[in-house]
């Protein structure tokens, strides 16, 4: 008799061992996939809420910004040329139009500097990304420069030329800013800062601007301010 014959329930014992041991490694790869899972879920949990709370927090800052921004306080924060430069075109903005069409554009541009200072303190925003904007800006403030030689020009129709190619520019400022910003606002900010661009990419304003019979000294201010900036190269 052989041994198979001796021992049928040891050859069968032995026979199974392959199948339990696959199964048994099934069993623990299947425990250790449901272990990652419960994992990854947790950090997703907690980056979800980490992601919620900065979020959050850069609201509030942007929140409180605003209001800084509309005080004494919030001007004085910015540097002297910017502050000159908001002076002279909220003056220039007043005699053109009227004192509350100059408070309400000094307001939003004041907000949107505040905020663009938030989010680059927090890393949501990078100064890169706002240099893309420091093209067309310069060129549009040495066109300004240039035209106000011309101020009080009685054919100031003959400027208007210029005139569109600095609305141009400010509008390819515009764009930039909007991609830059739209992340980040809520839809009614977006088309406040669109309004503010409407208003300051206008060649009607420009052209009433350059035909006041007052507004002399403010121009000469805002135009030195606009040449202090396109001197300084970042």
């Amino acid at each position: 008799m052989s041994q198979e014959d001796q021992h049928p329930a040891q050859v069968e014992e032995l026979n199974e061992e392959p199948a339990n041991s696959e199964k048994v490694s099934k069993v623990k790869k299947g425990s250790r996939s449901e272990v990652l899972k419960e994992q990854l879920a947790v950090k997703d949990k907690e980056a979800k809420k980490e992601l919620k709370r900065t979020s959050s927090l850069i609201r509030f800052k942007v929140g409180v910004a605003g209001k800084v921004g509309n005080s004494k306080l919030g001007k004085k924060a910015l540097p002297p040329e910017v502050r000159a430069l908001l002076k002279s075109f909220r003056t220039i903005v007043t005699k053109v139009c009227s004192s509350n069409k100059a408070k309400d554009i000094e307001t939003l541009i004041l907000k949107f500097i505040i905020k663009a200072k938030v989010h680059v303190d927090n890393k949501t925003i990078t100064v890169e990304h706002l240099l893309q904007a420091d093209k067309p800006l310069r060129e549009a403030f040495e066109t300004f420069a240039e035209l106000f030689d011309f101020y009080g020009d009685a054919q100031v129709n003959r400027l208007v030329p210029k005139f569109k190619r600095v609305a141009d520019l400010i509008r390819q400022v515009e764009k930039i800013t909007v991609d830059i910003f739209s992340p980040h606002l809520r839809p009614k900010n977006l088309e406040r800062l669109k309004s503010l661009f409407n208003f300051i990419a206008d060649v009607d304003f420009y052209i009433q601007v350059w035909s006041h019979p007052d507004v002399y000294l403010e121009l000469f201010l805002l135009v030195n301010s606009m040449n202090k900036y396109t001197q300084f190269h970042f």
